[in-house]
């Protein structure tokens, strides 16, 4: 997802990282190095935060109630701390997920599973809460990705393996199935 400075918090874009509370943060954009790819560095200064400090992105396409979405990102963070996340309505009046995630000097990997709950009726967001970033200290995320499960499980051509050995399994022709 590109990242554009200066983007407006609640106008939805799924294409573009945003920034809330830009003035507590300065951010960064490189489009990849050698293992990561759309990467956003945000670095608290020193002024002391009187609103909301986030990274967010929002999701543009229409959630059906009961569908599952997952998010998914590479985080690291100058300092080992834990963000407070949320998936809901843009507008952070209800959400259909809530979590920590922790990060660290090591780059992670985070999954985050929602199961939408809330009516269709506004667009959704993904947002990391960074106001427990201290002066200087600054988190990565990279790769960034949403995709709902209805897109994973249509996908053409798709081709389906099993990794490990697989016991119990009873075919009419071959008998019972051991190491495969």
């Amino acid at each position: 997802l590109p990242y554009f400075v200066g983007t407006t918090e609640d106008v939805p874009s799924k294409n573009m990282y945003n920034v809330v509370g830009g003035s507590y943060l300065s951010s960064s954009y490189t489009d990849s190095d050698s293992t990561r790819n759309r990467i956003v560095r945000l670095t608290r200064n020193s002024a002391a935060a009187s609103g909301s400090v986030k990274f967010k992105v929002t999701f543009t396409d229409t959630l059906e109630l009961s569908s599952k979405v997952f998010v998914s990102f590479k985080i690291l963070s100058s300092v080992n701390k834990t963000f407070n996340y949320s998936f809901g309505y843009t507008d952070d009046s209800s959400h259909d997920a809530e979590g920590t995630i922790t990060a660290g000097t090591n780059e992670s990997y985070s999954l985050v599973e929602v199961q939408i709950d809330t009516a269709i009726r506004n667009t959704k967001s993904f947002s990391i809460d960074l106001s427990s970033l201290s002066s200087g200290e600054y988190i990565e995320i990279s790769d960034f990705n949403i995709i709902t499960l209805a897109s994973i499980s249509t996908f053409k051509e798709a081709s389906k393996a099993v990794f490990g050995t697989i016991t119990g399994i009873v075919d009419p022709i071959f008998g019972t199935l051991k190491g495969y």
